[in-house]
């Protein structure tokens, strides 16, 4: 039986052809575009791969998931939660440090606390990079994402490494 990659909704016509294309290109992986949470529910426990957020309703049944692959580089806004998300950088710590010289710099869009207070020191610190979320557009981004997801998914085919894994004891 072919391994099945598990393509999650919702789906917009980019990620509708990126189906198909890694479909025509990999025929040994069984692709599932899943319409709605329901067809998702019946095919997520089978699936050892995903594109897409996971919702944790989907993430307690995912029994033989070894690869998710998310679509942006956080979840979509009210996608955080304790299960999927574990910890984020403590801005106390990060903040100290910079001022002891431990770390050169740092670039952030994603904070403890949110939004970041005005009066906080990083807004103000040399070496540091704040942006609002908006840091990940292009011309050529959704290529380059499919072009990613492709690669990964013949590794994955392959038993090799994966590219872009976020190791979350390290969170980088």
């Amino acid at each position: 039986m072919n391994p099945t990659l598990l393509m999650l909704p919702p789906h917009t016509p980019i990620t509708r052809a990126w189906a198909s294309r890694i479909a025509a290109a990999l025929p040994a992986l069984s692709v599932v575009v899943a319409e709605g949470t329901a067809q998702a529910a019946k095919v997520v426990g089978d699936a050892e791969a995903m594109f897409g957020t996971l919702p944790p309703a989907l993430l307690e049944r995912a029994a033989r998931l070894r690869w998710l692959q998310a679509p942006q580089a956080a979840p979509p806004a009210g996608y955080y939660y304790p299960e999927l998300i574990a910890m984020t950088t403590r801005l106390d710590d990060l903040v100290e440090a910079l001022r002891a010289h431990e770390i050169a710099g740092a670039g952030l869009d994603v904070f403890e606390q949110e939004p970041l207070p005005e009066d906080h020191p990083l807004w103000t610190m040399p070496g540091v990079l704040l942006t609002p979320h908006t840091a990940g557009y292009g011309p050529y981004l959704d290529e380059r994402r499919f072009e990613i997801l492709l690669d990964n998914c013949r590794r994955f085919l392959a038993g090799q490494p994966l590219r872009n894994v976020v190791d979350k004891a390290r969170w980088f």
